[in-house]
């Protein structure tokens, strides 16, 4: 009885101790900050600028402005949690085929970006984003596309939310970090511990533009029921895109090689006001 007892305790502090960890180390495993950039829009063939936002908390990001030869609206791109602008030149690409005059932005503490990444962090980033697409640039709301992949569904979920906008577009993107972390850690109770949540799924219901999602029925980091799960809660009008053979960070790029039309569709039918 007493080796039982005391095995008990000892694994219950072992327990106690893993959750500890996770609690204060949380951001190591939902963010993966890769400082540094190795590529620009110049070495896919396009123009750009850079450009640099200090953000309401006094944080300086970096990001890309890349012009459209023939805009018909534009876009602020938000990557994943594992890269930087410089790895989404297939997205940059489609939203160029489209039209669009992109915004690609670091995150704090990504790229070439100062600070550290957390949740209220990012949408201070993402505030300050769309202050330079409709201030500074002075584009209309409704001339400007969100898009997220992944973890940058959940930020662009964020601004569409605060922000009448032309159209949303979530790439492999959850219904919550939360749930993800849960799914990947069913021995923790990770919606108690969670700091970083961003609730897509509650947000959609609040957002009227149209949705195009995009998501791999073999994605093994965020399955494929949390794009069943968007869908279902968001309005209409709403098309959801499902891919086959693909793993995790789907995108507009995966998306064009076997579903163009829909694609096409939806960008083309977004009722975008003439640029200025």
């Amino acid at each position: 009885m007493f080796l039982l007892t005391t095995s008990l305790i000892i694994l219950a502090a072992g327990y106690i101790t893993l959750v500890a960890l996770v609690f204060f180390h949380q951001e190591r495993l939902a963010y993966f900050p890769q400082p540094g950039l190795f590529e620009s829009p110049e070495n896919w063939g396009y123009t750009y600028e850079d450009v640099w936002l200090d953000t309401a908390d006094g944080v300086r990001i970096h990001g890309w402005y890349v012009p459209a030869a023939e805009p018909r609206g534009a876009a602020i791109f938000f990557h994943g949690n594992g890269n930087n602008i410089d790895s989404n030149a297939h997205e940059l690409r489609a939203l160029q085929l489209f039209g669009f005059n992109t915004l690609m932005l670091d995150y704090r503490g990504y790229g070439l970006s100062e600070g550290s990444p957390i949740e209220a962090g990012l949408y201070h980033d993402a505030d300050a984003a769309w202050r330079y697409m409709t201030e500074t640039r002075g584009i209309a709301p409704k001339s400007i596309v969100l898009v997220g992949q992944s973890l940058g569904g959940g930020v662009a979920t964020y601004l569409a939310q605060q922000h009448d906008v032309a159209g949303v577009v979530l790439m492999a993107t959850f219904t919550s970090m939360a749930d993800v972390g849960a799914e990947h850690y069913s021995f923790l109770p990770v919606h108690l511990l969670s700091r970083n949540r961003y609730p897509s799924l509650a947000r959609l219901p609040d957002i009227q533009a149209p949705l195009l999602i995009i998501h791999s029925r073999d994605d093994r980091t965020i399955g494929f029921s949390h794009a069943e799960r968007l869908y279902a809660a968001a309005n209409e009008p709403k098309t959801l895109i499902a891919l086959d053979g693909y793993g995790h960070g789907v995108g507009l790029g995966t998306a064009l090689i076997d579903h163009t039309p829909e694609v096409e569709h939806f960008f083309a039918s977004l009722p975008l006001p003439a640029m200025q």
